[in-house]
């Protein structure tokens, strides 16, 4: 009878697991094969059993070798090839940054829904644009807003305060602002909400750039931000402490959340101060190596898995779950439009 019922429920785990997303007859685009899309997004892809009918490359051996990796798909060169096809009702922008919001509006234009990676544009006015264009059709691939952490993070309320590091190796190839501090800039936003005061620090030398930010939320909670490239990749950190009234949460991004809880006081003396008991800490999350499953893959963790799976809902009609259109990163544009102002002015 056990035997039974574990491999009932195996059976059925595993046709939710194979159950189709899309909506058939829709057919999608791929723009770019960089080593994100390869790495991160085309595993998704695979997995979700999307049908990829172009891969677009300018190289058309790339193309040609991408497109190899997903069944009936043919390489393209042309980005008109894509637009012009009816049957191609949504479009991956995974190419560089400079031409996303190029190719995101011409997308829009056509008809077709967008996942853009990050960052979408260089400025708010541009940001506009595309909320004018594409409105929620237009998914901006924030991906912490999917992710697990941040999902626990945002049952939370009340915070006071808290630090957060979002520290790099050198970025000489691309706008270090808004190409890798707009994940962190978003992040608090999202988490926090509107920011009504800023006071920023900076420092640069050579392709290094590092900013020290205090910033105030319209909802009382004040932050510090500490945004650097001076630091190294192989010590990438993306690392928050909150300070919530009875607790605090430190969260290392992708997979780990430690709670520390807070105990009372007696007449207005900590209770830290008198009893000598060790700091009760919860491990909400934390990676599971020995676990392979979906839920411990560093796609999931991140976020990708999820927003895309969001996206795909989206575009067939079955939900809309868009976290990030461009409305919603208005905020997180005017804050970078802001301290690119007050430190371009220095």
């Amino acid at each position: 009878m056990q035997d039974k019922l574990i491999n009932q429920l195996k059976n059925l785990r595993r046709k939710t697991s194979l159950g189709i997303v899309h909506r058939q007859g829709d057919f999608f685009a791929f723009i770019g094969v960089g080593s994100h899309s390869r790495q991160n997004l085309f595993p998704c892809l695979h997995y979700l059993g999307i049908p990829v009918k172009y891969i677009y490359s300018r190289d058309a051996e790339v193309a040609g070798m991408a497109a190899q990796r997903f069944p009936g798909c043919q390489p393209c060169t042309n980005i008109e090839t894509i637009l012009t096809d009816d049957a191609v009702k949504a479009v991956f922008i995974c190419t560089k940054p400079s031409l996303h919001f190029q190719y995101a509006m011409a997308a829009l234009k056509a008809g077709k829904y967008v996942f853009l990676e990050k960052p979408p544009c260089f400025s708010m006015s541009e940001l506009k644009q595309l909320d004018e264009t594409g409105g929620t059709k237009c998914l901006i691939a924030f991906q912490k807003r999917y992710g697990i952490v941040n999902e626990y993070l945002k049952k939370s309320a009340n915070a006071l305060s808290y630090n957060y590091q979002y520290l790099t190796g050198s970025y000489p190839e691309g706008d270090a602002l808004y190409e890798l501090f707009s994940h962190a800039v978003d992040n608090i936003v999202f988490l926090f909400g509107s920011v009504s005061r800023i006071n920023i620090l900076s420092r640069t030398g050579g392709h290094n750039i590092s900013y020290a930010i205090n910033i105030l939320h319209e909802s009382g909670v004040i932050g510090n931000v500490e945004l650097s490239t001076a630091y190294s990749w192989k010590s990438f950190t993306d690392k928050i402490s909150i300070n919530y009234p009875d607790k605090t949460a430190t969260a290392t991004y992708p997979g780990e959340i430690i709670i520390r809880k807070k105990k009372g006081g007696v007449f207005s003396i900590p209770a830290e101060k008198i009893f000598s008991r060790k700091p009760e800490y919860i491990e909400l999350l934390n990676v599971n190596n020995g676990a392979p499953v979906l839920e411990q893959n560093p796609v999931y963790l991140h976020g990708y898995y999820n927003e895309l799976r969001e996206f795909i809902k989206l575009v067939s009609g079955s939900a809309n779950a868009n976290k990030s259109a461009a409305l919603m990163l208005l905020e997180t544009w005017r804050v970078l439009d802001y301290i690119k102002q007050k430190t371009t002015e220095v």
